[in-house]
């Protein structure tokens, strides 16, 4: 994928540390491509688009030629694709040309050629009932690597899987591309990319560049997956996690082409490890996501940060809801939010939704998952000990400061952006009553705490609070209790508040 961006920032990475959803269940029509949603609403006038439309187009180009530096690795491919897609239109004539080429499927297409590396010859194909993968022979084409028909079925058989999972989870399937490929199946390209620094990709196609709504699309992988350009995991693993990821940008895209990218980044990553439990890809991400990183909106895309919000869904989805054909649905009704003639139902809005459905609500699950986020071994006791065994270890959220409470009260004020965190952790030299005073300040009913009590020879306590002021006095005896800790949340979803805590110890 471009999923993880390029590889040469992934295998760096690496050495430091050793690029959907509609009905509720899936119903016989679910099975077969459907017809596009549209949202017609025109997107409102900008007067920065073409310069948008531009350093996609630039940004796009490079990372098709594998020309993007660790240090530029913003953004990934697939989703790039789908902004120059959106916004093409602002280009120029030329430009917009080139960008059609640089979108345009790379088999049998030497139209692609000079802006990007492409296949000079006829493509073959091979077909199941419900997949096409495409590939050129090496003797129609010597510039790239040869592949093999063993792997070629591989790759059928594994998204062929993939998209079962998919469909019997309640999952939409990818739309029909009306012939683009053959037919109507959804089109899998095999193509050397590991060189240029991609795992795979997906682009979408139409039927019309909309903002919101449906469009299909078609994927790429990898040739082979050798281990020499993907030196982590075997070929097989990194077909299959890449395939699941990116397969699931093609079903996002039949759902609404037009969401926010960390969301679409974030729950692609999830559904691979639902795909492909053990294989634990996604780990890679968790030091650079809100698990290690909570003073980050959760709702941000930049570097690798949106492959390591999985985390945030894989806590929801491992405390709420039920699963249909190994998925949980939580996912699947924040998909469902997402889609259809409501684009005002962007995804945090999708995940408020489907939270409430089961009876809870966005700043009280970040205020508890941030507060897990201290104790990942605990939150997460079987993750933890299954990536153990592949030398991966969780990583935790950092203090914000601690401080030693004693005759004169301990003030600690600050402005956090929307849906971050912060934890303090208080001490105490002598035996009294530890008062703790919260102001969520203009974060107002957004914000949130979790007060948790560490006492020697006993398991953490931990209180939800969701109103400010002083709170119930936590008897503190330096002899058995080790410390307090105050993660401190604001949930609303945009803007910068200034929240703080006052801790106060009595006789």
């Amino acid at each position: 994928m471009s999923r993880r961006g390029p590889l040469l920032l992934r295998a760096l990475l690496f050495a430091c540390l050793l690029g959907l959803a509609l009905p509720a269940a899936a119903a016989p029509a679910d099975a077969t491509p459907h017809q596009a949603t549209v949202v017609t609403a025109q997107p409102k006038p900008d007067p920065h688009r073409a310069v948008r439309a531009q350093k996609v187009l630039d940004s796009v180009t490079d990372l098709l030629n594998g020309l993007t530096s660790p240090a530029k690795a913003q953004r990934d491919l697939s989703l790039q694709l789908r902004d120059l897609v959106q916004l093409k239109d602002a280009l120029s004539p030329a430009d917009r040309a080139r960008a059609n080429r640089l979108l345009a499927r790379p088999t049998a297409n030497p139209n692609r050629c000079p802006d990007v590396r492409c296949y000079q010859g006829a493509d073959r194909q091979i077909c199941n009932d419900t997949i096409c993968v495409h590939w050129v022979p090496a003797s129609e084409d010597p510039k790239n690597a040869p592949v093999s028909m063993r792997y070629v079925h591989r790759v059928l058989k594994t998204v062929s899987g993939v998209d079962q999972k998919y469909v019997a989870a309640g999952y939409r399937k990818p739309m029909s591309d009306r012939g683009r490929g053959g037919n109507d199946k959804p089109d899998i390209y095999l193509a050397q990319i590991g060189d240029q620094g991609l795992y795979g990709y997906c682009a979408p196609e139409g039927p019309r560049h909309v903002q919101h709504g449906s469009m299909w699309g078609y994927c790429v992988l990898d040739n082979d997956y050798s281990h020499r350009e993907f030196p982590a995991h075997s070929p097989l693993q990194n077909m299959k996690v890449t395939a699941a990821h990116e397969f699931f940008h093609d079903v996002q895209f039949a759902m609404d082409a037009g969401e926010n990218a960390w969301f679409m980044e974030a729950t692609a990553t999830w559904a691979e490890d639902q795909v492909f439990d053990k294989i634990n890809d996604n780990a890679f991400y968790l030091p650079y996501g809100p698990l290690a990183n909570p003073q980050i909106p959760i709702n941000t895309f930049r570097g690798l940060f949106q492959y390591g919000d999985w985390i945030f869904f894989r806590y929801l989805t491992d405390r709420y809801d039920t699963e249909t054909a190994g998925m949980n649905d939580l996912i699947l009704k924040m998909w469902k939010a997402c889609a259809g003639q409501k684009a005002s139902h962007n995804s945090l809005r999708a995940i408020k939704l489907a939270l409430g459905k089961d009876g809870t609500n966005l700043p009280d699950e970040l205020a508890r998952f941030s507060a897990g986020s201290r104790r990942p071994q605990e939150t997460y006791h079987a993750e933890v000990a299954e990536v153990a065994k592949q030398g991966i270890k969780y990583p935790k959220a950092p203090l914000e400061a601690t401080r030693n409470v004693g005759a004169t009260p301990v003030t600690l004020t600050k402005s956090y952006q929307h849906l971050t965190a912060r934890t303090y952790r208080f001490t105490a030299g002598s035996v009294g009553n530890l008062t703790l005073d919260l102001d969520f300040g203009t974060a107002g009913s957004a914000g949130r705490a979790v007060v948790v009590t560490k006492v020697a020879g006993s398991p953490v306590t931990k209180q939800l609070v969701t109103s400010g002021g002083p709170q119930t006095p936590i008897a503190y005896d330096p002899s058995t209790t080790k410390w307090v800790e105050v993660t401190i949340v604001d949930g609303k979803t945009s803007g910068h508040d200034t929240e703080g805590v006052t801790a106060t110890l009595t006789p």
